[in-house]
């Protein structure tokens, strides 16, 4: 990932506050960045966004080294997911470090969906316009039964571009998206479910977070390379015509077809035991 000048631009004269922004634990090769401004609803002001990106940057490093498989982005609190751009801090910024601060949000989402293994997000309450967009980046989204959807940009004479538009229409029909952007108005968690917004409900943060670190283990368990050349092939429905894509699945084949994980996907199922892979 290629983040550190474009974080690297708005790094002078910032004061941290004392709260890490952003929280990052990682157990059992899944790791967990959570947004920590509950009492802002997780909105992303400048140092929330520049640590998301270090954390999606240190956590790249860490797929690489066989050490991270599954990726669980949350917020903190019982409000919200992320209630978008914080735009109370925005009103003290200037034209350019405006336009900045959308860019980074817009990186941000756009690092998720390039991210080389599967990144879940975990959504409780309130997901609203970036943070929306932020979640929509992520290949699966699990939500409460009191969790509302919301793309509000028209409202404000703006366009939701960091990828919630693009990143939606992988998952739902037109019509439906349509009604979203061109009204802003909210998508409650039962209708979200429905259209196939989201693909879990549950009916309190606590069955969530279990439904999500169920599905979370049940990916780390499996064989990493195969994970993640799956994740590439998915993603290059959207990007590749169909030749292109089958002959994409070709190679990956080829390639999983030298790793020891396959090997040992075979031996444990003519001994009918658990496999245990290690990322190569």
């Amino acid at each position: 990932m290629h983040l550190q000048a474009s974080v690297g631009r708005l790094a002078e004269g910032v004061v941290h506050p004392v709260t890490e922004p952003v929280l990052f634990t990682l157990d059992q090769h899944v790791a967990r960045l959570s947004l920590n401004r509950p009492e802002r609803l997780n909105a992303m002001d400048l140092p929330l966004v520049r640590s998301v990106l270090e954390r999606l940057s240190e956590a790249d490093k860490l797929t690489r080294d066989g050490d991270l498989r599954v990726l669980i982005i949350s917020g903190e609190g019982d409000r919200a997911f992320s209630a978008g751009a914080d735009m109370d801090s925005r009103r003290a910024m200037g034209r350019a470090e405006r336009e900045d601060h959308l860019d980074l949000i817009a990186l941000a989402c756009r690092e998720v969906y390039r991210f080389p293994v599967p990144v879940i997000a975990e959504i409780n309450g309130h997901c609203i316009g970036g943070g929306a967009e932020l979640a929509l980046s992520c290949d699966l989204l699990f939500a409460t039964e009191t969790s509302g959807f919301s793309l509000p940009e028209v409202k404000l004479g703006m366009v939701a571009r960091s990828g919630g538009t693009i990143f939606a229409r992988r998952r739902i029909p037109y019509g439906a998206l349509a009604g979203m952007l061109f009204t802003g108005e909210r998508v409650r968690a039962a209708e979200a479910l429905r259209i196939g917004l989201i693909d879990e409900m549950s009916p309190s943060h606590e069955e969530l977070a279990a439904t999500t670190e169920a599905v979370a283990m049940s990916i780390a368990c499996a064989a990493p390379s195969a994970v993640r050349a799956t994740k590439e092939l998915l993603q290059s429905n959207s990007s590749l015509p169909i030749e292109e894509s089958l002959r994409l699945g070709d190679r990956l084949h080829d390639t999983l077809a030298e790793t020891a994980d396959l090997q040992e996907g075979l031996a444990a199922l003519d001994e009918r035991r658990a496999p245990v892979f290690i990322g190569r």
